[in-house]
């Protein structure tokens, strides 16, 4: 079955914002959101779809988004120095990928490539840079959340453990790239 990859509902534009709400209120780093400023995101974000094989991300690019995957299975690899491909995880629906470059500006740190064909959120800074904006509480909430994600990835790549202190320095850290990145 062919899709087009940019292609929304053209039948009713509002029953895609609904289901793209549905699924944004499930993401972490999306809960504490008011009704309003959820409706936003979901209203902007765009629906893509990708075959099995594609690369929805690949790693050290740049980005500013995000995605959620709305139907389908996605595996998360890392090109190591020597050229493997460590597989790190398997993806399935409600599963978000893409949140560091979208809220740090950080570049890819791995590659997602569909496992069956997907279709997935986009939800790109200029969409979330206003909301985040009028919502400071959020920074701490979210920088948490992406600290701990960071340090499962970090986890992988090395295969060491980081103390507290670290975490907590980490924490502040990425707080402060997402406050300056969406400035």
């Amino acid at each position: 079955q062919d899709f087009d990859k940019k292609q929304a509902s053209l039948f009713n534009p509002y029953n895609e914002s609904i289901k793209n709400k549905v699924l944004l209120q499930n993401i972490p780093i999306f809960k504490t959101l008011s009704p309003e400023d959820l409706n936003e995101i979901a209203e902007n974000a765009e629906r893509l779809h990708f075959e099995k094989g594609e690369y929805i991300i690949k790693q050290n690019d740049s980005g500013d988004s995000l995605y959620v995957i709305n139907d389908g299975v996605v595996s998360v690899y890392l090109d190591n120095e020597k050229g493997e491909k460590i597989f790190l995880a398997k993806l399935g629906v409600l599963e978000f990928i893409g949140e560091f470059s979208l809220l740090t500006g950080e570049p890819r740190s791995a590659n997602v490539i569909a496992e069956t064909p997907c279709i997935v959120i986009k939800v790109s800074k200029d969409i979330i840079k206003d909301i985040f904006s009028k919502n400071p509480e959020i920074y701490d909430y979210v920088a948490k959340i992406l600290a701990q994600r960071k340090l499962q990835l970090d986890k992988k790549k090395n295969e060491s453990n980081t103390n507290k202190d670290e975490n907590k320095n980490l924490i502040n850290d990425i707080k402060t790239a997402i406050i300056n990145f969406l400035k």
